[in-house]
């Protein structure tokens, strides 16, 4: 890749994201330009390297694993395999997002679970915290359903927005249009917005929507953020994206997981701000949106003294719940930094200050160093921002080792299922 592509910005109207940190990004890539081009070795010699060093390193990994995605199909929910194992739902097209109630398992299913489930429920047996076959990312059965290639679309689109932002290279910039159109754009292709068949083993009165199962779309509509600026993006690419949006705000608004008051709830409160945000609504009515839920649920009621979310402390795999729900925390936290709201954002910081010295205190997750990626970037962000809340010296020991672990392996493994994209901190 010459200078000349690296060095190109393009032109036309900058939508700001909501939820990337836009500054620390363009000085990641100011700093990037002026080292090595991307693709060129780099090696970190210090033993403790810079900020810059991981960064630059990280850039390269991205624009390699792009690079290398550029040839894969486009992704559509429409891709579905049949499978007998599963009846197509009463009413659902093949255009509509389908899968799993994650946690409803039959009782043909059941191994070694059954002293963790709980009584049987429209007829199944709900096993908290446990997905059941087919609904693993990549697992077996997956195929017959839209979670795994929900995910793959929002982590690589999520990619070839950064490469190009972090390079100026068209060819990322076309291909995550290509995957954008695909998805949400074209008629024949593209996924309804609704998600009123996500969980729909259920009777439909009684069952959840699996709002949940858009998380990442927080991260994704980001990054259609930048593509908007691109050369490839058109006028009539942003009012089917608009629309698509603006519907899809319309359903989530009348879900049921509007009214959860655990991680569902904190993640259906982000995702409204990302669809109205895509949609073109005004910054003062997301924020005010977003507002109430932060008052009410960073209250001692859902997040104690000690920093427990009471909702998740009783689940099984309560740790992996407290790591998912701080991660809500910090998208609220970025958005509300966007939106210029500071009195709430302190609200987020003090509470995630006592969840991180919370989760330190805990010895189940040493094995699990890619989770605390986030909480770092957080405490990077945010600490010196509330002197009152700075993590203990033994989380931010273990941040920089995490920085070190990050400059010898840019392309640490993430599980799909924290809800922590590859390259979080080239965003924040």
């Amino acid at each position: 890749m010459d200078a000349k592509v690296l060095s190109t910005r393009p032109a036309g109207p900058f939508v700001k994201p909501l939820f990337f940190n836009v500054v620390s990004m363009e000085s990641m890539r100011r700093e990037c330009l002026l080292a090595k081009p991307a693709g060129v070795e780099r090696r970190v010699t210090s033993p403790k390297p810079n900020s810059a060093q991981v960064h630059c390193l990280q850039r390269d990994a991205l624009v390699l694993m792009a690079r290398a995605r550029l040839p894969l199909p486009l992704i559509s929910i429409t891709d579905k395999v049949h499978s007998p194992a599963y009846a197509t739902p009463a009413g659902a097209s093949v255009r509509h997002y389908t899968n799993l109630p994650l946690y409803d398992w039959r009782v043909s299913e059941l191994v070694n679970l059954s002293h963790q489930c709980k009584a049987r429920d429209s007829g199944f047996v709900r096993c908290d915290g446990h997905v059941r076959p087919g609904g693993t990312i990549w697992g077996p059965g997956s195929e017959a359903f839209d979670r795994t290639r929900s995910y793959e679309l929002h982590s690589n689109l999520t990619l070839m927005a950064l490469a190009h932002f972090y390079t100026g290279d068209e060819l990322f910039a076309a291909k995550g249009v290509e995957l954008a159109r695909a998805w949400w754009l074209d008629e024949d292709t593209a996924m309804l917005p609704t998600l009123e068949f996500a969980h729909y083993s259920r009777p439909r009165g009684g069952r959840y929507f699996g709002v949940i199962e858009m998380k990442d779309l927080v991260w994704t509509l980001d990054a259609v953020a930048l593509l908007r600026r691109t050369s490839s993006w058109t006028a009539n690419d942003s009012r089917r994206m608009d629309s698509w949006c603006r519907a899809y705000g319309v359903w989530l608004n009348g879900s049921k997981e509007r009214a959860s008051r655990n991680n569902h709830g904190w993640y259906f409160a982000i995702q409204r701000a990302s669809v109205a945000h895509c949609a073109g609504d005004t910054r003062s009515s997301i924020g005010v949106a977003l507002g109430a839920h932060v008052d009410t649920y960073t209250t001692a009621k859902y997040i104690t003294a000690a920093g427990l979310f009471p909702l998740e402390r009783m689940r099984p795999r309560a740790l992996h719940y407290h790591f998912f729900t701080s991660y809500a925390l910090i998208l609220a936290a970025r958005a509300l930094t966007s939106l210029g709201d500071e009195p709430r954002v302190r609200l987020i910081s003090t509470a995630l200050g006592r969840t991180l010295k919370l989760l330190n205190s805990w010895t189940l997750f040493m094995g699990r160093t890619e989770r605390w990626a986030p909480l770092c970037q957080w405490a990077r962000d945010y600490a010196p921002l509330y002197p009152h809340v700075i993590p203990d010296p033994q989380t931010l020991q273990k941040c920089s080792t995490l920085r070190q672990i990050n400059a010898a392996n840019p392309l640490l493994p993430t599980d799909p299922h924290s809800g922590v994209l590859p390259f979080s901190d080239m965003m924040w």
